[in-house]
């Protein structure tokens, strides 16, 4: 234990009260599960206040913490370049060993769990965390998930933040075999949005579970596997060898509209979307989420249809087909011709779909299309959504998904919204 000063770098609040306090200087070794004692920044407080430690290396270390009253909330008035004056490493910490080990915190008590995560996973272990919140303002935090397509296998985003402020991750789409995608142009910018037709590029199923998988489980978040296939036996083997991984879920890409066969035909009829979603589940250990194509005659016959299959969720929704023409030539400027339309200027269909998914199924509903920010969350709530996901704002700006986390505590505030449960398919209509 040691009386260390240390420079704040960082203070940022999570939700309403809600922080991570990041500190600079010369830090004792620790072990995870200790904590620190800090002296609050007013003459009045004699008493120094416990913080949990999420991680700490020899030049930093940072803190979460709860503002409760006038001490903590002085805490949350720290700003970067100020001293603050620390008692650590305080506790016994936790012993670090076994092959597969099963971390259960809640709340704010999850702080030194997560390095206790890091520990096991650096010596090998397997790790899984369960996570209990106080409050649903808080459990939403394990409800915003990057998209599928959007953000790779997460190594590129890693350099940005901690992934694992997310609630997970949906990796790029899987087919049975590597594909290299489609040939010639395959983005174009539109009106608030963009078009794709990247052709599910990817390395394969058995090169992600050997090359990327054990990279998205050190990110401390859930991992969703996105399979996608040509054929009905392709999902049928893609739902089997991904449930003996450790991914924790998978998304059925039943929709992507840029590939010239499989997905779009399987999306498109009741009758076929139900088919699949029955042929994987058969052959599924893991959690199936089937992702639902916009571009269909009922939404709500297809959210049904699904539901009859088996599926344990629905996301929806996937991008619109559409098109771009380049009059100096007269021809497509997309290579495939047509493509997937995301962006801002979808998210009207999307509200409007997630909305009649929701009065048609008791299945949980992960909305996406077009979030760019916290009220677009909130919104995707409000008609329905119990999750959201975040694509086309992640290559528009590489920090978008953990602002939006960042930005909820504020908006919900802001709309007077005290407990997300409540604000699930409220909408008055």
């Amino acid at each position: 234990m040691e009386d260390r000063t240390l420079i704040v770098a960082a203070n940022e609040m999570l939700c309403e009260d809600a922080y991570l306090l990041e500190a600079e200087g010369e830090i004792p070794d620790f072990a995870p599960g200790q904590f620190a004692m800090l002296r609050v920044p007013l003459a009045d407080r004699l008493l120094r206040r416990p913080l949990g430690i999420v991680q700490a290396d020899k030049n930093a270390v940072t803190f979460l913490y709860q503002v409760k009253g006038e001490g903590t909330r002085a805490l949350s008035r720290l700003r970067y370049g100020d001293r603050i004056d620390v008692l650590l490493p305080l506790g016994n910490g936790f012993p670090v060993f076994g092959k597969k080990v099963a971390i259960v915190g809640g709340g704010f008590g999850v702080a030194p769990l997560l390095s206790a995560a890091r520990a096991c996973a650096d010596k090998g272990a397997e790790v899984r965390i369960y996570n209990g919140f106080a409050s649903a303002e808080r459990e939403f935090f394990s409800g915003l998930f990057s998209a599928s397509g959007t953000f790779g296998f997460g190594r590129e985003y890693s350099e940005f933040y901690d992934v694992g402020r997310l609630g997970g991750i949906v990796g790029k789409g899987l087919t049975p075999l590597p594909r290299e995608g489609n040939d010639g142009v395959r983005v174009a910018e539109t009106p608030s949005g963009m078009l794709n037709c990247v052709g599910l590029q990817n390395p394969g199923v058995e090169a992600f579970i050997r090359d990327e998988l054990p990279f998205m489980r050190s990110l401390g978040c859930a991992v969703i596997a996105n399979a996608a296939g040509s054929v009905l036996s392709d999902y049928q083997r893609m739902a089997e060898r991904l449930s003996d991984t450790d991914v924790d879920m998978i998304e059925l890409n039943i929709s992507c509209p840029n590939v010239k066969s499989g997905g779009m035909a399987f999306g498109v009829l009741p009758e076929t979307v139900e088919q699949v979603t029955a042929a994987a589940k058969k052959h599924c250990k893991k959690p199936l989420m089937v992702k639902l194509s916009p571009n269909v005659a009922n939404i709500a016959d297809n959210a049904r249809a699904a539901e009859a299959g088996g599926a344990d969720a629905i996301s929806l929704i996937n991008t619109l087909t559409g098109m771009a023409v380049d009059l100096k030539t007269r021809r497509p400027i997309l290579g495939n011709v047509t493509g997937g339309l995301s962006g801002p200027c979808v998210k009207p269909v999307a509200l409007a779909m997630v909305r009649k998914a929701y009065k048609a199924v008791k299945l949980p509903i992960v909305g996406m299309g077009g979030i760019m920010t916290a009220e677009d969350a909130l919104e995707f709530i409000l008609c329905g959504a119990t999750a959201v996901q975040v694509g086309t704002a992640n290559i528009s700006d590489p920090l978008a998904a953990v602002k939006i986390v960042e930005g909820l505590g504020g908006a919900m505030k802001k709309y007077g919204i005290n407990d997300i449960s409540e604000l699930t398919g409220a909408l008055v209509d």
